[in-house]
């Protein structure tokens, strides 16, 4: 698998699920929403909007995912909705809101990105189980010395074929 079918492969309506955990002072956090996920051409107005916004070259762009998501599933809870832009390059960088990191697909087909900021370091591993199970993990290290581990599975929703 290349990093563009990776990125096809996200492509649709996700059910998500996720389970954070603050390491130093042991709190834990569970959440529900649903996620749609969408795959931008290197030409679409956002992916280039975005790679000039930084000066990077359009050319480098493999493609990016726009995930939007929408927590009004999680009963109870505050709604949430919102979107980001995932933009990934050919030399091994991705763009993601304000931040520039690296990225990497393994040879298991699992791709990680690694973004290091001024104040944390965040590594999230995305992966499928399954054609419709997609599974994340997140371990970020705050300068301050807290830690916050993170896991999402993602359930696609896919609609039945009509009834014969």
């Amino acid at each position: 698998m290349d990093v563009k079918e990776f990125m096809t492969s996200c492509v649709g309506k996700w059910f998500s699920q996720r389970t954070s955990y603050q390491i130093t002072d042991g709190e834990m956090e569970n959440n529900k929403s649903d996620l749609t996920i969408d795959y931008l051409e290197p030409d679409h107005p956002d992916v280039v909007n975005m790679c000039t916004t930084k000066g990077i070259d359009g050319n480098l762009c493999v493609g990016a995912l726009k995930t939007s998501w929408d927590t009004s599933v999680d009963w109870g809870k505050p709604k949430g909705v919102g979107s980001t832009l995932l933009i990934l390059l050919t030399d091994g960088q991705f763009l993601k809101s304000s931040a520039v990191g690296h990225y990497s697909l393994g040879k298991d087909s699992a791709i990680t990105l690694t973004l290091q900021e001024k104040d944390y370091q965040t590594e999230e591993r995305i992966w499928f189980a399954g054609e419709n199970l997609r599974l994340r993990t997140s371990i970020t290290q705050h300068s301050d010395g807290t830690q916050q581990t993170v896991f999402y599975s993602e359930i696609r929703k896919v609609t039945p074929p009509p009834s014969a």
